[in-house]
């Protein structure tokens, strides 16, 4: 790795991912139109992927921090915390006040 690797410093490097096609396949899958209903617990497991219905899960998730390193570069569960996602939306009403 060469004299001046320091391993004591914190690993930083590119990642290049080869995937093709993803616009392709996202506009090949089932999307959610209309009907959408609250619904009791049912084993979410068990259903088919071609199924005719689909669900949207809110879930508490606990992350174990042991594992932030070893998925850094693509978390299971990446969010965006709610006092940035209040100030990143803009309204027409923002877009006008702006000009």
């Amino acid at each position: 790795m060469g004299e001046d690797y320091n391993p004591e410093k914190e690993d930083v490097y590119l990642m290049y991912y080869d995937v093709n096609n993803l616009y392709g396949w996202a506009m090949a899958q089932y999307l959610p139109y209309g009907g959408f209903e609250w619904a009791d617990a049912k084993d979410y497991l068990t259903l088919p992927e071609d199924s005719e219905y689909g669900y949207i899960l809110e879930v508490d998730l606990e992350y174990p921090e042991s594992l932030h390193d070893s998925h850094k570069d693509l978390p299971l569960c990446p969010s965006t915390p709610a006092h940035r996602a209040r100030n990143s939306a803009k309204t027409p009403d923002h877009a006008e006040d702006q000009t």
